[in-house]
């Protein structure tokens, strides 16, 4: 089965984190979109040390495979397990022996690692709103023009009313008001959700490994 990709980035300039923390106010229905797709099926989340420390606790339901240099313990409970490996290469073939979905979760080099060796299925937050920071997702491995907006079936998927991205905002969106990227895309705000002063967008494709460019 193809890896994962899961992330969330600030359109533009690539920004997931700032000093171990997201940048951005709280965004729920990313939060329940990422619970979903790490929970609906037995799941290895694959993550760098740092991002799995910024989390602050193994997630429930499910499986955190660590990669990282220091040798550790694994850690088994009845609710989660955390597994340590020394490469990504690791992680993935771990995931395969347990028949765990490998799904991409961090840090920065973690990403562009999986996105540069492997084919993936890619599951985007797409934010479109610049925030600063010290951690990015690897834009340039990533064809925009090849992703699609999922937006209306992850509502559905989540039985989240498709009104969502007209809640708290100031006035009405019109159809014609459009969010221009740095890349130069034309985004109708009309397809993306709205929480906290922010508007967002899920988009999924597939990535293409460096050897197949």
């Amino acid at each position: 089965m193809l890896p994962v990709v899961l992330a969330a980035y600030s359109e533009g300039n690539g920004v997931i984190g700032r000093e171990g923390r997201l940048p951005w106010p709280s965004i729920k229905v990313d939060f329940k979109f990422m619970k979903y797709l790490t929970t609906k099926y037995p799941s290895g989340l694959i993550m760098g040390r740092l991002t799995y420390e910024s989390i602050g606790r193994p997630l429930p339901k499910r499986t955190s495979i660590v990669i990282t240099s220091h040798d550790k313990e694994n850690i088994q409970d009845i609710n989660y397990s955390v597994l340590f490996c020394k490469s990504l290469e690791s992680a993935i073939s771990i995931c395969r022996s347990l028949s765990l979905q490998p799904i991409i979760f961090g840090g920065a080099a973690v990403y562009k690692e999986a996105l540069e060796r492997y084919k993936c299925k890619l599951y985007l937050t797409e934010i479109y709103k610049i925030f600063q920071g010290d951690a990015f997702f690897p834009l340039h491995c990533i064809d925009h023009r090849s992703l699609v907006n999922i937006t209306p079936d992850v509502l559905k998927e989540l039985s989240i009313p498709e009104n969502l991205h007209r809640n708290n905002v100031e006035r009405p969106l019109e159809q014609s008001e459009i969010y221009l990227t740095q890349d130069g895309r034309h985004i109708p705000l009309i397809n993306t959700l709205y929480e906290n002063g922010i508007n967002y967008a899920f988009l999924t494709g597939y990535s293409t490994p460096l050897s197949e460019k």
